[in-house]
């Protein structure tokens, strides 16, 4: 299973976030989908995903309160598929280009 978010790809990540306290282990949310683009690493990763998914997080009523029950919140994930970056200046390019062909064209 892939799980290296360390590169500069755009990587498509399926996530769960899990429960594991003691006697109430469960999977809270997912799995889900994000697109990730970014170079991180797995704690950023998981920092990022509970704190974006956080508000929609079921906690169910049999977690203990005496604790803060977010200390028990993991991250599953596995990358799905990577893809390069596509440039951002290609299509300009692109039509420059054509622009370029079409000026040739006429000029014949």
């Amino acid at each position: 299973m892939d799980k290296s978010l360390s590169d500069d790809m755009v990587k498509l990540v399926r996530f769960s976030i899990v429960n594991i306290e003691r006697d109430h282990e469960s999977r809270l949310l997912g799995p889900l989908e994000e697109i990730v683009d970014e170079n991180m690493t797995d704690d950023a990763f998981s920092t990022w995903m509970i704190l974006r998914h956080g508000p929609k997080i079921p906690v169910p009523p049999n977690i203990s309160t005496a604790d803060d029950p977010r200390k028990y919140l993991r991250v599953s994930y596995e990358v799905v598929d990577r893809w390069p970056k596509q440039d951002r200046k290609y299509e300009k390019r692109q039509l420059d280009l054509l622009q370029e062909i079409r000026t040739s064209i006429d000029n014949i």
